[in-house]
């Protein structure tokens, strides 16, 4: 019969057995831990990338004069889903841009017997876009990039500013409304964020600048049904390809005096808004020149500077007819147009083009009447220039086109085109 001391024996052999075990043993359960919580920002990031969405958003644009031009915007988003890519499409109005992986396919619904087709560049989204078209003040094309981890500055800087990234504060609840706000700053503004605390997809977004000429960007989002993402593609069958989207908005209409200009509505600012006449009762003289400003970006400072001398050479009959049409009256107005390709329609071509083309000894290009304008191939008919790199095109008070006058000489051109204007009703 075992003693009690062999049972004791037993058992603290059987202890040290166990503490002697192999380290593959198993070893005694431990208390679970609590997984990190999720930032606010990661929770945005991962609303806009985890499955396909859609967002109509609104654009609010306000300048230093407290104008206010609005455009709308609907973007969709699908996270790649093997073997599919990541596809993203903008209508941007009635353009449409469809990006599936590195591929952008582009149409325009006014121009339906044409498209564009590029290849991206390894680069975040919104900054391979900006290769073939304006920057757009889309927030979405940052947060659906799987390749961003921050949010930089949400593509809302301003077109002529150095894009700069937000220190955001820690979120707060908005007693009110009940959504999560999220304040921020960079050394151009201020930033504001609202998102819903559902979905944490974005409701608003407001950027307020200190300087310049644009002031506020607001954008209201709201959220729709993205669709299934395989009817997004845009169709390319028995359409003509072309070399850029700026192609896709060529006149269907050839420029004829008496009728309207092909180019309304389709000349821009060196802010990238829609020019406006500044007086509706007023005649305007456009003095256009076709320029290509590729060498402004060239890597060293000599190529730069030789076109930029090249460049002020080819616009100086253009700027020369709009010093020369200067009215003490003030009847008129006289504007250069640069036209060039789309590719080039961005802040670091159209700053120096700003100087090169500038109408008056005045360095604050913003406050005058006659700003230097900027507008591509497809908005004008090539053909009515008879194939002159700068022409001038009359419109009278009504917007109708009433001549057009190759410029072979500047004070020649000039003087006729005032007789003219004085006959004018």
């Amino acid at each position: 019969m075992a003693t009690r001391s062999d049972l004791f024996c037993t058992l603290l052999a059987a202890v040290i057995g166990v503490l002697a075990s192999p380290a593959g043993a198993q070893e005694p359960a431990r208390p679970a831990t609590t997984p990190a919580q999720p930032s606010q920002i990661e929770k945005l990031l991962q609303a806009y990338r985890s499955a396909p969405v859609a967002d109509m958003i609104v654009i609010r644009v306000k300048d230093d004069t407290g104008a206010e031009k609005r455009s709308n915007i609907i973007f969709r988003n699908s996270p790649a889903q093997p073997p599919a890519p990541q596809r993203t499409l903008l209508e941007l109005g009635a353009v449409q841009l469809y990006i599936a992986g590195k591929a952008l396919v582009a149409t325009d619904r006014a121009a339906q017997g044409r498209f564009a087709e590029f290849r991206l560049a390894d680069k975040p989204l919104a900054e391979a876009l900006t290769e073939f078209a304006p920057r757009l003040t889309v927030p979405q094309l940052i947060l659906c990039d799987p390749t961003v981890t921050e949010l930089g500055d949400l593509c809302l800087t301003p077109p002529g500013q150095q894009a700069a990234a937000v220190r955001w504060d820690p979120p707060v609840a908005d007693r009110v409304t009940g959504k999560t706000v999220m304040n921020g700053s960079s050394p151009v503004g201020k930033f504001k964020l609202v998102m819903d605390r559902t979905s944490s997809r974005l409701v608003s977004v407001t950027a307020t600048y200190d300087a310049g000429p644009i002031r506020q960007i607001e954008l209201l989002v709201r959220a729709v049904n993205p669709s299934d993402p395989a009817g997004w593609e845009v169709k390319t069958a028995d359409r003509t390809r072309v070399a850029s989207l700026a192609e896709l908005q060529s006149s269907e209409e050839p420029m004829k005096i008496g009728a309207v200009p092909p180019f309304d509505g389709k000349l821009v600012t060196s802010g990238f808004s829609v020019w406006e006449v500044r007086r509706q009762n007023q005649p305007v003289v456009y003095a256009f020149v076709q320029i290509r400003p590729d060498g402004l970006l060239a890597a060293d400072q000599d190529s730069r500077d030789a076109a930029y001398n090249r460049l002020k050479r080819e616009c100086g009959d253009s700027v020369g007819l709009v010093r020369a049409l200067k009215d003490p009256q003030d009847r008129w107005n006289a504007v250069s147009v640069a036209i060039l390709d789309g590719v080039f329609v961005k802040p670091e071509i159209t700053s120096s083009l700003l100087a090169i083309l500038n109408p008056s000894d005045s360095s604050v290009l913003r406050e005058l009447p006659n700003p230097p304008l900027f507008t591509t191939p497809g908005a004008v008919d090539q053909g009515a220039f008879a194939d002159r790199a700068t022409t001038a095109v009359v419109v009278d008070k009504r917007g109708i086109v009433r001549a057009i006058f190759p410029i072979t000489d500047v004070a020649e051109t000039a003087a006729k085109i005032r007789q003219l204007l004085e006959s004018l009703d």
